[in-house]
């Protein structure tokens, strides 16, 4: 993909990014474990078709006026359901008048949500996914479902109070619903969540391009021999190319990720799926934007540290507090392995054949940013000269155990 091509298709763009301009994860699982051939986010066919289920127990988050595409077009007893789960419904003896719908969607990266074509609609829909996708099942209960919107709430106010980084933005998530079905074996949750695509924030109408992180070091796979979109950029807004890296590409980013711990005692899972761009159509300008909210770590010790509200519908779902055995191992996961290792490290190497520095100077300047906000946080947040990611094996969501692997001397703090 060529940066000309880009500029074409700014709506567009983000559609094809996430499904061909996509190494996939680290962990290679995402296409190991994907969804099926007639859906999957690797294929080509451009699009399919929402099954819909219904129930007479039925539970919401939010406000159903902000998704429109569900209030307009599902009946208030219904969700929608992705079509790869219309035999997992009937194997479970489920009496829930399984339909067809018109609701017409493109799959994107993350396989299980899906982008809405009807109506000229570009918002999304998380669905419940009761297979492995990646390393894990992807079923929504009502815990799940809730827990983006909540957080989407807490982070909404604090944009709109000018509370967090002029660069930070997000997709918001304003509505969940959530049905339970009767089955043979006992009740079974089955939810949805909506997301707007037009990013909020102090400076969204500047934002011309969205684009996912991954697809700035990532292949087109249909134009391999084109250089990275990172690569293009920095040759496209010319001058010092170190200095664009840092000042408009890292440190935005690094900023916005502490600061969401120190202002709200949030902790984003920025992977470089989860973790979108914003640009100004000469792409001299750059904007942190985040999406896929139910991922977010709320830090119950740090929320209480600063003042922030610990009720929460969806806990303990995604809450952890000082406590917890594995407390420091998950700072240093969210940050050393998931942002350092899937998201700094790959944008370094799409970057260098541009930049004049080398990789140590890199996570020096990144080391050196990281220590201006530690002291804000309690002096034990990260484990001391250890750092934590993950063993390349599936994830059991019945157990609390995790397959972290450690490692010695951090790359990217102190």
């Amino acid at each position: 993909m060529l940066l000309k091509d880009v500029r074409l298709h700014p709506r567009t763009i983000m559609r094809y990014a996430e499904r061909f301009i996509n190494d996939g994860s680290p962990s290679g699982f995402s296409e190991l474990n994907s969804t099926s051939p007639a859906t999957s986010p690797f294929g080509f066919k451009p699009y399919f078709t929402l099954l819909s289920a219904r129930s007479t127990n039925v539970r919401t988050f939010g406000s159903l006026t902000d998704a429109p595409f569900v209030m307009d077009r599902l009946p208030s007893d219904s969700i929608y359901v992705h079509p790869d789960m219309e035999k997992v419904l009937r194997d479970q003896g489920t009496d829930c008048d399984l339909r067809r719908t018109n609701m017409l969607v493109a799959p994107t990266a993350s396989g299980r949500t899906v982008q809405i074509l009807s109506g000229n609609s570009n918002d999304y829909l998380k669905l419940h996914y009761a297979r492995v996708l990646g390393r894990m099942t992807r079923e929504l209960s009502f815990a799940k479902a809730i827990s983006g919107p909540e957080t989407s709430r807490l982070i909404e106010a604090a944009v709109q109070k000018k509370e967090l980084p002029a660069a930070l933005h997000l997709l918001p998530e304003p509505f969940a619903r959530v049905v339970s079905f009767e089955t043979p074996t006992g009740d079974k949750e089955w939810g949805m969540v909506y997301r707007r695509s037009d990013p909020i924030g102090p400076e969204a109408e500047k934002i011309r391009i969205l684009l996912p992180c991954f697809s700035l070091f990532s292949a087109d796979r249909f134009a391999v021999h084109h250089p990275t979109l990172l690569s293009q950029v920095l040759s496209e807004v010319g001058g010092d190319a170190d200095e664009y890296f840092v000042e408009t590409i890292v440190t935005p980013v690094i900023d916005a990720y502490f600061m969401l711990l120190r202002i709200l005692g949030l902790q984003a899972e920025w992977n470089a799926q989860n973790l979108l761009f914003g640009f100004s159509a000469d792409f001299r300008c750059a904007f942190v934007v985040m999406r896929d909210l139910e991922s977010v770590d709320k830090d119950i010790s740090l929320m209480e540290r600063v003042g922030v509200s610990t009720d929460f519908d969806s806990a303990p779902y995604k809450c952890i507090d000082a406590s917890q055995y594995n407390y420091q191992i998950k700072h240093s996961f969210m940050f050393d392995f998931k942002l350092g290792e899937c998201v700094l490290r790959p944008l370094f190497g799409a970057a260098s054949c541009q930049l004049k520095m080398g990789f140590d100077t890199f996570a020096s300047v990144v080391r050196t940013r990281v220590v201006k906000h530690l002291g804000y946080l309690p002096p034990n947040f990260f484990p001391d000269g250890r750092w934590y990611s993950f063993d390349k094996v599936l994830v059991d969501q019945r157990s609390d155990a995790r397959p972290y692997l450690e490692h010695r001397s951090p790359v990217f703090r102190q």
